[in-house]
């Protein structure tokens, strides 16, 4: 039976993938293990599920119809996991926490710390990555991520809204600060986020009221936006929790706040009653509504 499953999550990450190289670098194996997985499922079903080209592999109509029936296995799998665990109601224990890297540098690790003074015996394990974690997949089991809704599927809260500002170093731009408006940005050496962020709001109020005249610098991480300013290479757009707490750093102007986002903590809702979850959840909320209250 393990085998057979084995052969169904190869089914599924090609028909994600798309190709052999990609599939083989997500399965971390090699080609030959992911095409023989293939052809043996195809064989076992007796039916054609892919369609090969120079392209990749596309799913034929039995592929679709395999690929609706295997996904809800692994979904019947994934709940078993997760009621499994959820009889374990001792605090200790592991918690997969994704997050992103800006998030991680200035606000979530003293936060991560302070609870570990208090939880010694609950330990983490990072998710930093650029993709979205899926958390229906069982991929983490609490998210902390800027994003303006709550997907239906998941239970959290929103901790905070978001506010991104150009800043500047301090020792080359104090003068100029506050600015009062975007014609005055225009004035100033301004750096950009690349077009990775072109779907966000702070992005497009950028382009729409700081449209760059000539060669800029860019970035694709906030915290390499971070750096770049700290090496005095221009004014560059930051959220503020990573900004703010940079005492080098000099605020220069606030956008509006149709440009701002919310900071949201997620987690499946079977896993909200697991001991270590619900203590992280809760001290991630008393966390944010004592520095609000303090502000």
């Amino acid at each position: 039976m393990v085998e057979d499953w084995d052969d169904y999550r190869f089914f599924l990450s090609i028909a994600e993938h798309g190709t052999l190289k990609a599939t083989a670098a997500a399965m971390k194996v090699n080609l030959s293990t992911v095409l023989r997985r293939i052809n043996t499922l195809e064989k076992k079903m007796g039916a054609r599920l892919f369609d090969r080209s120079h392209d990749g592999f596309i799913l034929t109509p039995a592929g679709n119809i395999m690929k609706e029936h295997v996904e809800t296995m692994q979904h019947s799998v994934i709940e078993l996991m997760r009621k499994v665990k959820d009889t374990d109601h001792q605090v200790g224990g592991v918690i997969k926490l994704a997050t992103t890297d800006s998030l991680f540098q200035n606000w979530l690790g003293p936060l991560v710390k302070a609870f570990r003074e208090q939880h010694s015996d609950i330990y983490f394990e990072f998710l930093v990555s650029p993709k979205n974690i899926n958390l229906v997949k069982y991929e983490a089991d609490i998210a902390i991520s800027v994003g303006n809704i709550r997907p239906d599927y998941m239970v959290g809260r929103k901790l905070m809204d978001v506010h991104y500002r150009f800043y500047g170093l301090a020792s080359l731009y104090e003068d100029k600060a506050p600015v009062a408006n975007s014609e005055q940005l225009k004035e100033l050496p301004i750096m950009h986020m690349n077009a990775d962020f072109a779907h966000q709001p702070f992005y497009k109020w950028q382009k729409t009221h700081v449209p760059s005249s000539g060669p800029f610098h860019s970035a694709d991480h906030f915290t390499v936006m971070h750096q770049m300013i700290r090496l005095g290479l221009g004014v560059g757009l930051l959220p503020h929790y990573l900004g703010d707490s940079d005492t080098e750093l000099e605020t220069l102007f606030t956008l509006p706040n149709e440009a701002n986002k919310e900071l949201w903590i997620l987690t499946p809702p079977d896993l909200r009653n697991v001991g270590r979850i619900r203590k992280f959840m809760e001290f991630v909320r008393q966390y944010c509504y004592s520095r609000a209250a303090s502000q």
